[in-house]
Formats: C-alpha cells, structure tokens, sequence
C-alpha cells in the first residue's frame, strides 16, 4: 500500500516538476535577455570596446598576429569578426556578449542540476542560480559589453558541466565536446587555465575515493592531451606574456590589497555600482547573500537532504559544495597571490567566470530553507 502510494505521488510530482523546468526555465531566460537588451545601445563605445571593433575589422591574418603580443588570445575577436556581419551598431557589436550571457543562465542550470544530484531538490538549485545569474548586475554589465569576459564565463561554466557529464558517463561525444569547449576557453582567456585546474583537482579527489575506472581515468588524461595539442601553437604566445613586463595591470592597478578580495565578493552580489545604493541598502543586501551563503555552508544533520551518493550521482551534496567553495577560492587566491610574488594578473573583470560557484552557493543555500514561504521570501529579497 505504501509503495502504491509512494509511485502515485512520485507520478504526479515528476510531470509537474518537468513542466515547471518547460514554463519556469524559459521565463528565467527571458528575464535573462531583456536585462541584457534593455539600454544596450543607450552609450556609446569605450576604449576597450573600441580595440575590440578595431580588431574585428582586420583580416584574419593580421587580428591572429596583433592578438599574439597582446594580453587576451584571439577567439572572441575571431568570433566578433564574423558576428559584426549583422551590424556595427553598439547594440550590434555587443549583441555576441549578450548571447554569451543569455546562454550561461541556461548552462548554470545544467551545470547546479548535475552538480547537485545527490540532493533531493537539485532542480530547485539550478533554477534559482539561473534566476541569480539572469539578474546579476555583475554578469549584467559584462554582457552588455563588447569584449570577451561574457563568452569566457559561458566556456568556463560549460567546461565544467561537461566535466562532471564526462567523468560521470564517459561517452565519445562528450569526450570531444569537452575537449573543444575546454581548449576555446584558453582560446578566450587565460584564466580557464584555473578552471581546468580545479577540474583535474576534482579528477584527482575522484581517483583517490575509487570512483572512477580506469578507463575513465585514461580517457581523461588524453582529454588533456588533447586540449593541450590543440592549445600549444599559442603557448610561446602565453610564455612571451608570462615573462613580459607587468602590463597595463601593473600601471592601472599594481598589486592589489587584501580589500580587492572584499570588494570582488561585493562585485558578485551588487554589481561595480554599489555607490548608486543607499548605503543601508547595500547593507542588508550583503547581510542577505550571507546569510544564504551561510544556510549553503552550514553543515546539516542526517536526514535533513540526502547526504549520501546515489549510483548516478558523482559527488554528495557536501563535496558537491566543497567544490563551489574550492571553484570560488582557489582562482582568486591563486590569482591575488601570484600578483603579489610575480607580477599583477589580478582584475575584478577577469574573475567574471568564478561568480558562477557564488551564485551556486547562494541558490544551494535559499534552497536548503525547508519553508517554501522562506525560500521565496529570501529571493525575493535577494533579487530586489
């Protein structure tokens, strides 16, 4: 009787929670676009935007070896110079940077579903860190402009989704995918060099739990392979820059504080503009996002969700939030620290791609209230 009972409820809940994913998941992506559309062309382009333009027109040849002597690799001006074919308007060469973004709200989703699985409510999860990301100011600005930061965060996020798909079933498909995604990246930007850092920290973590077979652990290692075949024309390019002199983030911003690390956080939940808030405002705005980072980092007792680790499910709900608290941290501690020893890497637009495990933090932590009237209550709050 209870079994009956159990498989008529679960029938009834599953139709119900694939058609809240059909209505709930599109209108989150719509938000998504008309934050990014809405004032899009209202100024017009600055310095960097410009360069952009200026690169995008050249021909192929000459955008490949001006590219090679400067800080970011080619691809988002590759892919510029094919997409300004539909327009050189503002709204026209910022309208790539908005697709990136529209379709990292869609890749956020997939990537907290499967990150979270081990959870009892990991589509939850994924929609309200779609519906953080939509509405982001942070992520909002940088799709609104004309330069590679809003295409990196989408290939970071994607590369890791296609990370825990890879490792938890290894399938030819997404062996190349994951390869192409991965090495576009570096193509990018130099920071999803962190991204696949944490990636074979993960890998690794795996192995030493015995959770991986052999097999799998071989098809990764040439995974590697072969994202660094297919990266290693540019490298001398990379080298030149690694020993070069100290750029124009040495003369702009030197080395930065311990403060920068505050405010980057601060960039994550308000957005760069936080002067235009009044300041109690900016205040209970931070106390909002941690109390839902704290509710995300809380251990929980047993019982409380599922805290053990399914057959489909890669990682349990803890280690799944060990590796947003590792996503988030080691980049830029990595990235502070090495600008303090070497030479300055650090700037608040570079660390774009690592508001993706903050925002899973936060949606992990809105989602853990039991009280659906809590849950929306603190959403809303967040959002407005």
């Amino acid at each position: 009787m209870n079994w009956s009972r159990g498989s008529t409820l679960g029938g009834l809940i599953q139709p119900r929670a694939a058609l809240l994913d059909r209505v709930a998941l599109p209108g989150i992506l719509g938000v998504a676009l008309l934050t990014r559309v809405y004032g899009l062309g209202r100024e017009s382009l600055w310095l960097d935007e410009a360069t952009s333009l200026m690169l995008a027109r050249m021909d192929l040849a000459h955008l490949i070896a001006w590219t090679a002597r400067d800080v970011h690799p080619p691809l988002y001006y590759v892919l510029l110079h094919c997409w300004i074919a539909l327009g050189q308007s503002e709204v026209g060469i910022r309208g790539l940077s908005v697709l990136a973004g529209v379709l990292n709200v869609l890749v956020i989703f997939g990537l907290a579903r499967s990150l979270f699985q081990a959870t009892a409510y990991a589509r939850r999860i994924g929609l309200y860190a779609a519906l953080l990301l939509a509405s982001d100011p942070f992520h909002i600005w940088y799709s609104q402009e004309a330069r590679m930061y809003a295409c990196v965060a989408l290939l970071g996020t994607a590369s890791l989704a296609l990370t825990l798909h890879f490792l938890s079933r290894r399938r030819p498909l997404r062996w190349l995918v994951y390869v192409v995604v991965t090495a576009a990246g570096l193509y990018t930007h130099y920071y999803v060099l962190f991204v696949i850092l944490v990636e074979n920290l993960l890998c690794l973590y795996l192995i030493s739990r015995r959770r991986l077979r052999t097999r799998t652990v071989l098809a990764w290692l040439a995974a590697q392979l072969a994202v660094v075949a297919l990266f290693f024309p540019w490298l001398p390019n990379l080298l030149n820059i690694v020993g070069g002199g100290g750029g124009w983030l040495a003369f702009s911003e030197g080395k930065p504080s311990v403060a920068v690390l505050v405010q980057t956080a601060i960039s994550y939940a308000i957005g760069t503009t936080r002067a235009l808030y009044p300041a109690l405002l900016r205040r209970l705005g931070y106390t909002l996002f941690a109390a839902a980072l704290s509710l995300a980092l809380w251990p929980r007792r047993r019982g409380h969700e599922a805290a053990g680790r399914s057959e489909e499910a890669l990682l349990t709900s803890g280690e799944a939030t060990g590796l947003c608290v590792l996503y988030l941290g080691l980049p830029l501690v990595l990235a502070w620290g090495m600008s303090q020893l070497f030479k300055p890497i650090f700037s608040a637009r570079y660390m774009l791609p690592f508001l993706i495990p903050f925002l899973l933090l936060v949606a992990l932590g809105i989602a853990r209230l039991r009280q659906a009237l809590a849950r929306g209550a603190l959403l809303v709050a967040i959002l407005s």
